[in-house]
């Protein structure tokens, strides 16, 4: 196809991407979220996916059902929308919730719980080959906290686009990186401690909660997303060049 062909698919609407997905036809399925997740999950050899969520707060059960619910609702939306039901229903929903043992809990606190649960679950979960596939599946290289914070962010947003919110509306919860240590980034620079870490790294970062089984998901396979995107709370990447802190 010569440019002039390509321009005049384009206007048509009749052009075609190389590699159409199946459930969406008129698009990749390199941008088909279903897609990617089903394509890694055969290279892997899984049988399940879904971020684990631990829930730090126990000040409202009310709040928490909203957020669980907003969350579904979420997740549902974006797998109709790239017509994967079927991946969707491969969907593990893994919620640590015990009140008892997680109430308060930080995010170190949780990373050390979470690497012990990964021990003691992948084989069960996925079979004895994901001894030597685990560390591709962001289900086993990340945890999710939804701490009293993040919890009153995300049952507050209001009912619009994302991004049509201001920063400050927009509902958030905690990405925590399995594989952090301190150390682990090292540099002169000190900042303020947050969870007892002043390194530019602090092993978590806010991400967008209607986004977490969707392009979060998909985003954190890529072994080069935590320092291609990761900004120091409390910031979020889309404050990051103005340095607009959340309120």
């Amino acid at each position: 196809m010569d440019l002039e062909q390509f321009i005049q698919a384009r206007q048509n609407g009749t052009l075609r991407p190389r590699s159409p997905s199946q459930r969406t036809p008129e698009s990749s399925r390199h941008l088909n979220t279903a897609d990617i997740i089903e394509e890694r999950m055969q290279n892997d050899g899984h049988r399940s996916w879904g971020f684990v969520i631990y829930r730090t707060t126990y000040a409202s059960a009310q709040d928490w059902g909203r957020c669980l619910s907003r969350i579904h609702a979420a997740t549902q939306e974006c797998f109709e929308f790239y017509n994967g039901r079927d991946v969707l229903d491969l969907r593990k929903s893994t919620v640590m919730d015990n009140v008892r043992i997680f109430d308060g809990m930080d995010s170190h606190a949780i990373r050390k719980h979470f690497r012990q649960w990964v021990a003691d679950h992948l084989v069960e979960e996925q079979g004895p080959q994901s001894q030597t596939t685990s560390h591709l599946s962001p289900r086993y290289r990340f945890a999710i906290q939804i701490d009293a914070e993040a919890l009153e962010s995300i049952v507050n947003e209001p009912d619009l686009t994302y991004l049509m919110l201001p920063a400050d509306q927009r509902g958030w919860l905690k990405l925590i990186d399995a594989d952090w240590f301190a150390g682990r980034w090292s540099t002169d620079e000190a900042y303020e401690a947050i969870e007892g870490i002043t390194e530019e790294d602090v092993g978590w970062m806010k991400q967008p909660w209607s986004d977490v089984h969707g392009d979060l998901y998909t985003g954190c396979y890529d072994r080069n997303f935590w320092p291609a995107f990761y900004v120091r709370p409390p910031l979020f990447l889309e404050q990051k060049d103005d340095c607009h802190e959340l309120r």
